[in-house]
């Protein structure tokens, strides 16, 4: 028999490619979403359910667990994105979320994988490791470090098995339309000679989508201690480097207006992820 797994936020960017994958993959699949009831056209199996469901409310969480049947969950869904300076995410979401986890493991599941971000590591330059202590310094990335810890506790108090996923920078179609990729997308769509960014110094850690599903997919698998991974290339590079190679990549004849727009205040200068705990564990363990 197949395993079954439940995948909040399954038709979002990450989520919708993280089921299918699964299901390409043999896995019974329940895509759990806000919106979106039918199986996406770009599913390759018949393997994925479709539920529409609000997850912050309790009762239909609870019965929609007990008629699936699937004790592993791969959760996804946030709420209050892009924006990580609202406070949304500390005084509504963060509560809404730890409502949720407690639900969920009540419910029957036993092997949660989550999803936080790099920005729990805060205000640093330089390499960032797992054993590293977060120190987030806008709302979102303290939001996420502060549900990590929650799971930590609850872990005494239940039986259950989990994976921490630090996601760094992913890029691919069907991003959010802020997103660099996305904007430099549409501006190669519509032929503009000139596109408008930062002037690109600034280092970061950037990762195809398809790999990003790949690594979360398989962390969740893997026989490994529970805890903190890293989801990234381990590759420092400029945004410059990264938004110039997207444009060999497609043959866009463009100029850059560099220092046309402002690094966002919430981000450090140079940072970028230490990805040898989880190749580690993924290689060396399985």
């Amino acid at each position: 028999m197949a395993p079954r797994i439940i995948v909040t936020g399954g038709s979002g960017f990450i989520g919708s490619r993280v089921c299918a994958k699964l299901a390409a993959d043999g896995w019974e699949v329940q895509s759990w979403t806000r919106g979106r009831t039918k199986r996406d056209s770009t599913s390759s199996a018949d393997r994925i359910e479709c539920l529409k469901i609000d997850i912050y409310d309790e009762a239909a969480v609870r019965t929609a667990l007990k008629e699936a049947g699937a004790k592993q969950m791969i959760h996804l869904a946030w709420g209050g994105l892009p924006n990580y300076l609202s406070c949304h995410h500390m005084d509504t979401e963060l509560v809404r979320q730890i409502g949720f986890v407690r639900s969920v493991i009540e419910g029957g599941i036993e092997h949660l994988t989550l999803t936080g971000t790099c920005f729990e590591y805060g205000a640093r330059d330089g390499e960032l490791r797992e054993d590293m202590d977060g120190r987030p310094t806008n709302p979102y990335g303290y939001a996420k470090l502060a549900l990590l810890r929650y799971v930590e506790f609850l872990r005494r108090e239940m039986p259950f098995s989990y994976r921490w996923l630090r996601l760094f920078y992913m890029y691919g179609e069907g991003q959010g339309p802020t997103s660099l990729y996305t904007l430099l997308r549409a501006a190669y769509a519509r032929g503009d000679p000139t596109f408008d960014m930062s002037d690109g110094h600034q280092i970061r850690d950037f990762m195809p989508v398809g790999e990003v599903v790949s690594k979360i997919i398989a962390l969740h698998a893997a026989d490994v201690p529970d805890g903190v991974f890293n989801v990234c290339s381990g590759h420092p590079v400029s945004v410059r480097q990264q938004v110039e190679k997207w444009i060999s990549d497609w043959g866009y004849d463009v100029q850059l207006n560099l220092g046309k727009l402002p690094i966002p205040p919430y981000e450090q200068l140079a940072f970028w992820g230490s990805n040898d705990k989880t190749n580690f564990m993924v290689m060396e363990k399985n």
